[in-house]
Formats: structure tokens, C-alpha cells, sequence
């Protein structure tokens, strides 16, 4: 009965790390690919409006590639609202 117990236990944390995997695995193609669209997604985002909100998570494009591709649009950083459980939104206004 203990070794099924403990089966069943290695068992299920076998199985939660591979969804971890696969998790941590498409969040990885999904930044990938975000930042190989970066500039048709910058052209998108940042389209002449006075002010534009972007939210950055595990998904979107880096920081410092949002920032940066603002500023090359002609935007400045304003105001940022972190948070550590989620998506950081950073707001910009036309310069």
C-alpha cells in the first residue's frame, strides 16, 4: 500500500512537471514569435494616437524592445504600473 501511495505521488509530480514544460515551452515560442513581428506589431500599437497603453507579459514582445521601438515612433515612456502577478502596463504619450 506505501509503495502505491508513493507511486501514485511520483506519478503526479511527473505529470506536473511536463505540463510545466510544455507551458514554459509555448510561452517561449510566443515571445519568439512576438519579437520577430516586433516592427508590424510597433507599426500597430504605436499608429500616430496621442496616447497608447501596452501590457507586457510572458507572452509579448521584451520591455526594452516596446520601449524602444515607442521612442523610434516618436512616443515616450510615461508612466509604468508593475505588478508581480501579472501583466506590466505601460503607458506612453505622443512626443
Amino acid at each position: 500500500m506505501l509503495l502505491l501511495v508513493i507511486f501514485l505521488g511520483l506519478a503526479a509530480l511527473a505529470v506536473f512537471g511536463l505540463i510545466g514544460f510544455f507551458v514554459l515551452g509555448s510561452t517561449s515560442r510566443a515571445r519568439r514569435k512576438a519579437e520577430e513581428s516586433a516592427d508590424t506589431l510597433l507599426d500597430e500599437a504605436f499608429d500616430g494616437r496621442p496616447s497608447v497603453t501596452y501590457k507586457v507579459n510572458m507572452t509579448t514582445m521584451k520591455y526594452e524592445t516596446i520601449v524602444s521601438g515607442a521612442e523610434a515612433r516618436g512616443y515616450r515612456l510615461e508612466h509604468q504600473a508593475d505588478n508581480q502577478y501579472g501583466p506590466h502596463t505601460l503607458m506612453f504619450r505622443k512626443a
